[in-house]
């Protein structure tokens, strides 16, 4: 699950995309996220929430401004939104470093591909 700031965003300019702040990319979900729910609600003091449901058959309850993960609805271990105490000095599971090795080993097979289609095309010539 990855979040965005685009609060410097000016969606008339196209020239913004450098605009599109990463705030986080965790490991949310073990496949794909099928509904994103995003609660706000001014009873809720503690905050805005996501909430996420998978192909993985979980909904995960996670806090919008850090990406924490809450808790799984349907857990054995019981948690409240309204103490989030224990929470605060909890890092969300960052999967950054995963998807940048990721997104170079895809570039450097798309460059290979087009290697070896350029020396093709050469050796037909």
């Amino acid at each position: 699950m990855k979040a965005w700031d685009i609060s410097g965003v000016d969606f008339d300019d196209q020239t913004t995309s450098s605009k599109f702040n990463e705030l986080y990319f965790i490991i949310g979900h073990r496949s794909t996220i099928n509904s994103i729910v995003i609660v706000e609600n001014s009873n809720i003091k503690t905050g805005k929430f996501i909430v996420t449901a998978g192909n993985d058959c979980n909904i995960l309850l996670h806090k919008l401004e850090t990406g924490v993960r809450i808790g799984k609805f349907g857990q054995h271990k019981g948690w409240s939104i309204n103490d989030l105490s224990k929470y605060e000095d909890v890092k969300p599971r960052y999967v950054r470093e995963w998807y940048l090795k990721l997104k170079s080993r895809l570039h450097n097979m798309k460059l290979k591909i087009e290697r070896e289609r350029q020396r093709a095309k050469e050796a037909e010539e």
